[in-house]
């Protein structure tokens, strides 16, 4: 069995990098599901362990109903040939991929690329664009406001919300966290037409506030007149207003 000595999982999803002082042998499982529903990673993990298989990474993408997996083969009962027919056999199984991956200094993934909303996305560190936003923060905010409009219109389209009301901002403004931009440390709404947000661990001040703008401009910009001021209590720390009036 690999101990946590013999490898080292850099990141979970896009590098896996595992030492060589042991020789092992790695398996890499990609498993595509029909529907999701509750117990299927159980059901799946209970054939790895009863054929003595060692689960060391899972990834799920609920959105394309996808389980990624790396496991140890080292003590495994059977061939893992086996094992695949064993999954295929479940009936919310659609398919499976597979590829030994042999023990070196290095081992990338091969099934399994970054998303967001189910799109394949390239992926841009948060120190790597915060040294960017230096020379290109031109380029860089025009981005973020098309960025926070398409996330929007996507959340709008996706949750069915056909006329969105200044409330609901409080709940969709939290994209600026899942892509990273920002944490929210508190946001609230205030006399019904003012939404006022405290955002921390900024990437850049105006890019945050353009992708907000964005959102904003997507979500109201028809029905409503606002005025957003944003006032930087430090370098990363960022204080918003937004002040809602009918058109």
């Amino acid at each position: 069995m690999v101990s946590q000595r013999d490898y080292e999982i850099v990141n979970n999803e896009l590098f896996l990098a595992y030492s060589s002082v042991t020789p092992f042998t790695l398996c890499e499982v990609c498993i595509i599901t029909s529907e999701d529903r509750p117990g299927l990673l159980a059901a799946i993990s209970n054939v790895f362990a009863d054929n003595g298989i060692n689960i060391l990474n899972v990834s799920v993408n609920a959105l394309e109903h996808s389980f990624y997996f790396v496991v140890d083969l080292t003590r495994c009962m059977t061939s893992i040939e086996d094992v695949i027919d064993k999954l295929r056999s479940f009936s919310f199984v659609k398919d499976v991929f597979y590829r030994y991956m042999r023990a070196s200094p290095v081992v990338l993934p091969r099934f399994i690329r970054p998303t967001f909303r189910g799109k394949s996305v390239v992926v841009l560190d948060k120190d790597l664009l915060q040294e960017l936003a230096k020379d290109e923060l031109s380029s860089l905010v025009k981005v973020a406001y098309y960025m926070g409009r398409s996330d929007a219109r996507f959340v709008k389209n996706y949750f069915s919300i056909n006329d969105p009301i200044i409330e609901d901002l409080l709940e969709i403004s939290k994209t600026l966290q899942l892509r990273g931009l920002c944490k929210i440390d508190s946001i609230k709404m205030e006399d019904c037409s003012r939404i006022v947000t405290k955002l921390t661990d900024c990437i850049d001040p105006n890019i945050v506030t353009e992708y907000l703008r964005g959102i904003v401009d997507e979500l109201y910009g028809r029905k409503y007149r606002y005025n957003m001021e944003a006032r930087c209590i430090d370098e990363h720390t960022l204080h918003i207003e937004i002040m809602f009036s009918s058109s």
